[in-house]
């Protein structure tokens, strides 16, 4: 009998380990935490939000960037196809970089997320393809783009409980604009 299992944020496996595999990893650090009282939540948190995983669910994701606003976006889909034990397989397919397969441990899709520095910055109704989310919790923090005093990009994500990520957006230091929506989730 297969059994479920919870994963890690599955929007991030996406972004960091197939769609947008340019976007750095993230850190804690927060150029801009200078006199700000936001409140800090950890991981765990994040991935809270997260359903439990099984066999045939899917995500699917139009993601966007600013410099190619003229292309079509990219839709990529991401789909368990098996969990045995602590081992999963996935296959994400894409309309621009095709179908790959991955098995591995849960633990080698990292999440991406940083263990300390994310800031909640509270609720918000949202819109994206998959439909309007009310209440939805909006996230952030900041990536490293290379060694200190380089640069940092800035991730914002909205969380639905039982779905998980329903949306990202991660400024880069060049200004580019890089947006993930959900356009579809199969439970």
């Amino acid at each position: 009998m297969m059994r479920a299992l919870k994963l890690l944020p599955l929007i991030a496996i996406i972004l960091i380990n197939y769609s947008c595999s340019d976007i750095p990893f993230a850190t804690s650090e927060n150029p801009n935490s200078i006199g700000q009282s936001q409140e800090q939540i950890d991981k765990k948190y994040v991935e809270s939000f997260d359903p439990i995983y099984k066999i045939g669910m899917s995500y699917a994701y139009s993601i966007t960037n600013s410099n190619t606003l003229n292309q079509a976006p990219e839709i990529s889909m991401t789909e368990i196809l098996d969990i045995s034990g602590d081992i999963i397989k996935i296959r994400f397919t894409s309309n621009t970089k095709g179908v790959q397969e991955r098995s591995g441990k849960i633990t080698d899709f990292a999440s991406g997320l940083p263990d300390t520095g994310i800031i909640s910055e509270g609720t918000e109704d949202i819109i994206v393809p998959s439909g309007t989310y009310n209440g939805a919790v909006k996230i952030s923090f900041f990536i490293s783009m290379g060694q200190e005093g380089t640069p940092k990009s800035k991730t914002t994500i909205w969380l639905v409980k039982n779905i998980g990520a329903i949306k990202r957006v991660d400024i880069l230091p060049d200004a580019t604009i890089i947006t993930t929506e959900l356009k579809e989730f199969k439970s």
